[in-house]
């Protein structure tokens, strides 16, 4: 994963690099490089990114003042094939939602070690809010006596589930979502999306383009106006609710739980041109919107998915074809 990050600079990235620059490695810098720093921002941004970007220039043997990593010394070369011996990535395993204790510890005893190349030794912890409570726990030991040259990079889009403790010793750096044209542009590079598809996109996605080009790159968006006739369909009669919780099988239920709420949600903030929704009330939109929210909540669980959807589409086929007759 390292290695396809290194030399990736996503164009809304270049103000949060040039804030950490400054501050800490620039010939202004009032402090030096501390020895933890908390990328936030919204998920889909890249903050994984700045922080091979920041990795990258910490383990650079070219050590003069200009902003990036030279590229060509050993160090630089031997992180672009992938491997230095100076930097460990930690995440959840494949099979896990967390960060494990034993994964943190094996972290920490590689950092006790003397570096590889007698320079920085850099972690960098993705979506570090995942850790469970004994490796939280674990990681604070280091955070609070860190080694010489030791530093602690973690990427967190939810930093409030990280303990206080953490927080707290770690300097933060808050990374923006880009504007529109940014991300659109950037979308535009990847393959010759329509610009209904790439807004679609980026309105699923947050304004997040990282994740608009995973929906972009998928059938996803399909299924998302599938949603929409579907729903006109069921009104109208051409659909059936058995029908359609049958189609709602081939992604995880709280995929379409958030899909039918990103078209409500249209709704209720005025932003959609769906005729049926129009004729339906604030209230009864807000009460098909809680609804689906409770659906979503539930989406987790051990409870059958195909009654939720059964549950809510009658009371969606209710609403709307009483709306439809006033």
């Amino acid at each position: 994963m390292i290695k396809d990050l290194v030399n990736v600079k996503y164009s809304w990235l270049a103000g949060s690099w040039e804030q950490f620059y400054q501050q800490y490695l620039g010939a202004q810098a009032v402090a030096g490089m501390p020895h933890a720093l908390l990328l936030t921002g919204a998920a889909g941004i890249g903050k994984l990114s700045l922080a091979v970007r920041i990795a990258q220039k910490l383990l650079c043997q070219q050590h003069d003042q200009t902003e990036n990593a030279c590229g060509q010394c050993k160090a630089c070369r031997m992180l672009a094939g992938g491997g230095h011996p100076d930097l460990a990535l930690l995440q959840n395993e494949e099979d896990s939602q967390q960060i494990k204790v034993d994964q943190v510890r094996e972290l920490i005893h590689s950092l006790n070690l003397t570096a590889g190349m007698s320079g920085y030794r850099v972690a960098l912890i993705k979506d570090a809010e995942r850790m469970n409570t004994n490796a939280a726990n674990a990681l604070l030991k280091t955070l609070e006596e860190p080694g010489d040259k030791t530093v602690l990079i973690l990427c967190s889009a939810q930093p409030g589930r990280l303990p206080a403790t953490i927080r707290s010793r770690c300097q933060l750096l808050h990374v923006p979502l880009p504007d529109s044209d940014s991300a659109v542009q950037y979308l535009q590079t990847i393959d010759d999306y329509s610009i209904d598809d790439i807004q679609l996109a980026l309105q699923l996605a947050g304004e997040a383009p990282l994740l608009a080009a995973e929906l972009l790159g998928s059938d996803k968006l399909q299924c998302v106006r599938n949603i929409y006739s579907q729903l006109d369909g069921l009104v109208a009669g051409g659909q059936s609710i058995s029908a359609i919780t049958s189609d709602w099988q081939e992604y995880a239920p709280g995929d379409y739980w958030q899909w039918i709420l990103f078209w409500l949600h249209q709704g209720i903030t005025g932003r959609t041109r769906w005729p049926i929704l129009l004729k339906i009330s604030a209230r009864k939109q807000q009460d098909l919107y809680m609804s689906a929210l409770r659906g979503w909540r539930r989406s987790g669980s051990g409870l059958r998915h195909d009654l939720q959807f059964q549950e809510w589409l009658l009371q969606w086929q209710s609403v709307a074809a009483q709306a439809g007759r006033t």
